[in-house]
């Protein structure tokens, strides 16, 4: 993983799903608790997004570092479009 393809805490994994961005998998600390972790895990069920839980020394090693209140997100390099949406504007133009 890029440094530029990882998005780091609760609050902007939320807001990133949110706001439509494709991730690819979430990388939760096991044992978290709270009303943010509860509501971006069922974020992370309502959109089937692949999370996984793991011990926080791996939350540690992707975040180098960096604050990451027990949250790591990998976001997609290439966001993926639907055949109709690449096929629509072909169809409708005959």
């Amino acid at each position: 993983m890029t440094e530029d393809t990882k998005i780091y805490g609760l609050r902007a994994i939320i807001e990133a799903i949110e706001a439509g961005k494709d991730i690819e998998k979430v990388y939760l600390q096991k044992e978290l608790e709270g009303d943010l972790f509860k509501e971006l895990e069922s974020l992370i069920k309502s959109k089937r997004i692949s999370s996984s839980y793991v011990p926080e020394i791996k939350i540690e090693k992707l975040s180098k570092g960096r604050n990451h209140q027990g949250a790591v997100a990998k976001v997609a390099p290439i966001s993926s479009v639907s055949y109709t949406h690449l096929t629509l504007p072909t169809i409708c133009s005959v």
